[in-house]
């Protein structure tokens, strides 16, 4: 219906009308990623209100415009146009606008990794919200928080935030806050080892976005749904979320979300045995995505696990020149060249005497269930005993055999019993 209003002949004239319909025609080319139509119309809009004088309308249309120059690179223009649109809101005293303005500094913050920065920004902009009485926006800022604390590591609050989101959000019948929430729930349950539940809260994110059309959103649900499904071991849904998450990525231009799919992508060529492969996704991805920065310190600490199994298996040398290999390539040439390493074969077990673990069970046998029986996934696993997930998955079929059991909860139950661990 925008396009209708546009394209009628009295919608030619430079009316503020027009200049309002073509900010509201732009911010919803941009959400469907339609950058070069975005683009005109937000230009267009932000002239018009210019001539016409119409400061607040020209608040929104800055704040509009430097947000899309943001996510196509061009970093200074975009700076410039949030400045001067905050400089009119604060000037005018226009709360509305001010807050959408607070609301894309806070998402620009995060993306250069300043979350206390991006923390101060959302929180001023739930206090306007609360001034407003606008429950959306109170919404959206406590989903922004709730992201924000989970990437800071405070669990605890990520939580509390979320939930008190999602039951907002529920109320509106938002569904993109739905979306929002409960892909926050299950990252959080992702970084507690909930893994079922993760996968399960995720998709059904991931399920709105893709209604909403939501390109940016999806990225990042595909983000923790590859997480999840890595800690899970189950790397053909871990491949299959991140190649999406990549080529949605790549077509977005979202250099950083780029980089994170290029991370995952290098833990399931790690858990399958490609080694080198997975050392030069990593050296594609740290062109592109600063870990120290941007990634929750339980995320980078199962990456600093794939790192140093690359380390160890490659050794120091071929690891970083396959890295430097990477940070050279495109990420499809990372993907797709030769792979020089085979995946690692099931080793030769050296059977144990008879008695010295109960069941038959060898000593690797023993070494593993003592694992899972501490909590670790297959996949944590193979990161501390330096082999593959596939060899991981052999032991776990063979501990499996010799207990009679078929479930995690029963072998650790062995294990405690017959004072294993």
């Amino acid at each position: 219906w925008l396009e209708a209003v546009l394209a009628l002949p009295q919608a030619e004239r430079p009316t503020l009308a027009r200049a309002r319909v073509l900010a509201l025609a732009g911010r919803l080319d941009y959400f469907l990623a339609n950058y070069e139509a975005a683009r005109a119309a937000l230009e267009e809009s932000v002239a018009l209100c210019r001539t016409l004088d119409s400061k607040q309308a020209l608040a929104y249309a800055l704040c509009a415009l430097g947000m899309l120059l943001h996510v196509q690179g061009d970093n200074m223009a975009s700076s410039q146009l949030l400045a001067e649109s905050e400089a009119l809101c604060r000037t005018h005293n226009f709360i509305w606008e001010l807050s959408l303005v607070l609301a894309m500094l806070s998402f620009i913050a995060w993306k250069q990794g300043d979350l206390e920065q991006a923390k101060a920004y959302t929180g001023e902009c739930l206090i306007l919200a609360w001034e407003l009485g606008d429950t959306f926006h109170i919404a959206e800022a406590l989903s922004t928080l709730s992201s924000i604390a989970g990437r800071l590591g405070d669990l605890e609050q990520t939580k509390v935030l979320a939930q008190e989101a999602l039951a907002m959000a529920r109320e509106l019948g938002d569904k993109s806050l739905m979306a929002a929430t409960l892909q926050n729930l299950g990252y959080l349950a992702a970084l507690q080892r909930d893994l079922p539940l993760a996968v399960a809260l995720v998709q059904e994110s991931l399920t709105l976005f893709r209604e909403l059309g939501d390109k940016l959103l999806i990225t990042v649900a595909l983000h923790s749904i590859g997480y999840a499904a890595w800690l899970q071991g189950d790397m053909a849904l871990a491949a299959a979320a991140h190649q999406e998450g990549l080529s949605l990525s790549e077509e977005m231009e979202d250099e950083s979300h780029v980089g994170l799919h290029l991370i995952g992508l290098a833990a399931v060529s790690s858990a399958e045995g490609r080694y080198r492969q997975a050392a030069r996704l990593l050296g594609a991805a740290e062109t592109r995505f600063d870990v120290n920065a941007n990634m929750n310190e339980l995320e980078r600490a199962d990456y600093e696990r794939v790192v140093q199994r690359l380390q160890v298996t490659l050794g120091e040398k071929d690891f970083a020149t396959a890295k430097a290999e990477g940070r050279r390539m495109s990420p499809q040439e990372a993907l797709t060249t030769p792979e020089d390493i085979l995946l690692e074969p099931l080793p030769p077990t050296i059977e144990a005497p008879a008695a010295a673990h109960p069941a038959g069970l060898t000593e690797r046998e023993a070494q593993v269930l003592r694992l899972v029986a501490q909590g670790l996934t297959n996949a944590e696993i193979a990161d501390q005993l330096i082999v593959s997930i596939h060899t991981v998955n052999a032991h776990m079929r063979s501990i499996f055999n010799k207990l009679d059991v078929t479930s995690r909860s029963a072998a650790t139950r062995f294990a405690i019993e017959q004072n294993l661990l």
